[in-house]
């Protein structure tokens, strides 16, 4: 066959639209989502908020932990909260925290808004650190709010509502 035809018949190949098949291609699986933080062991009992208090003072300074606290939503900002998985009014001696969750790129409020109406008692799951993020401000000394004594808490995760009965503070690292 002169070359003019061989051309012609590739050509002709070409406009049925019957192309060599293509090696199938698979799409990239999505990429897996960070794993959880393991629990590693159980803090103090959530049911004796002053044993709780001193080992946030003293061995758990440090500690990333995983706590159920009990707050009434506000679409004014972010309330006070305390320690407790059980939903209503903090019952006398709780642990009475400040949660500040300027660490989120999300706010806390805006986190939970789907899972905790607002004015309504909520008990939720917070990770976070003893403290506030921010220190080193203007002394506010003999400047006290109403009520107990909230202890600043530092929030580093949210993890939906309490679903469970937990019975101690979740160790998730540290000391």
């Amino acid at each position: 066959m002169p070359p003019v035809t061989l051309l012609l018949v590739a050509a002709l190949a070409a406009c049925t639209g019957q192309a060599a098949p293509s090696p199938a291609v698979s799409p990239s699986p999505p990429p897996s989502p960070p794993p959880e933080p393991v629990v590693s062991q159980n803090g103090p009992s959530l049911s004796d908020p002053a044993a709780a208090l001193a080992w946030f003072e003293g061995p758990g300074k440090a500690a990333r932990v995983r706590i159920p606290v009990v707050l009434t939503p506000d679409p004014l900002g972010l309330p006070p909260a305390f320690l407790g998985a059980t939903p209503g009014p903090a019952p006398q001696g709780a642990l009475h925290l400040k949660l500040d969750d300027t660490a989120l790129s999300v706010g806390l409020a805006d986190r939970m808004q789907g899972d905790c109406p607002f004015d309504v008692p909520c008990a939720i799951w917070v990770e976070g650190t003893w403290g506030a993020v921010l220190s080193g401000g203007p002394d506010l000394m003999g400047f006290d709010e109403p009520g107990p004594t909230q202890h600043p808490f530092r929030v580093l995760d949210y993890h939906g509502r309490v679903t469970d009965a937990p019975t101690h503070i979740r160790v998730v690292s540290g000391d």
